[in-house]
């Protein structure tokens, strides 16, 4: 079994180093870190113009249709170049959750939107439990004529202050449901959590 990455992997690889000693050098991080806001737009841009948005969607989908043994190195050179910002919680997490399991609307919508940067989401699932299965999450969701109206408190909830949408997993009677918040909604209150991690804020 081949473990080596072969040469299109390398040479991603080396790009992106490249590209976080450039535009990601230990210097601003620090000064993201003490302004207390681990978020670039200018950064941010710079991976939407490599394609690292859609980097494992379907080119259908927007994407560059990559898998995941280019994911891991697209994390271990943002690990390297301690990369602040989104990518994480709006790319393999929300990103990968509205492909699994969004209708052919929700994917031209939201994940066409995530691919071409121009949206960004996370993942509302943790509470006071802390538990990561589904069938923790107990926030109630009620049918009403305007969709969903949804009452209770996620907790660690990564990027939420920065982001378009959360992902919500809340509880149709003994049913899972994943409504597409948007954070300006009224209701919504998003709230800064301690956290280790300066370069990713949890909310």
């Amino acid at each position: 079994m081949e473990f080596e990455l072969n040469e299109t992997q390398k040479l991603f690889k080396s790009s992106a180093r490249e590209l976080f000693a450039a535009e990601c050098p230990p210097q601003f991080v620090r000064e993201v870190i003490e302004k207390g806001e681990p978020y670039s737009e200018a950064l941010w841009e710079k991976l939407v113009e490599q394609g690292w948005t859609g980097l494992i969607f379907s080119e259908e989908d927007g994407g560059l249709g990559l898998g995941m043994v280019e994911m891991a190195v697209a994390f271990e050179e943002m690990g390297h170049a301690l990369v602040p910002g989104a990518f994480l919680s709006c790319v393999p997490l929300a990103g990968a959750l509205v492909e699994r399991a969004g209708t052919k609307e929700q994917k031209a919508k939201y994940l066409s939107a995530i691919c071409d940067g121009k949206l960004k989401a996370t993942v509302a699932l943790l509470e006071a439990d802390a538990a990561w299965d589904a069938g923790s999450a107990q926030m109630s969701a009620t049918e009403t004529a305007d969709g969903l109206l949804l009452n209770g408190t996620k907790l660690f909830v990564a990027d939420a202050g920065t982001v378009d949408y959360i992902i919500t997993a809340a509880r149709v009677g003994s049913e899972i449901a994943l409504p597409v918040v948007s954070r300006k909604t009224s209701g919504v209150s998003v709230k800064l959590m301690p956290s280790i991690d300066a370069t990713r804020n949890l909310y």
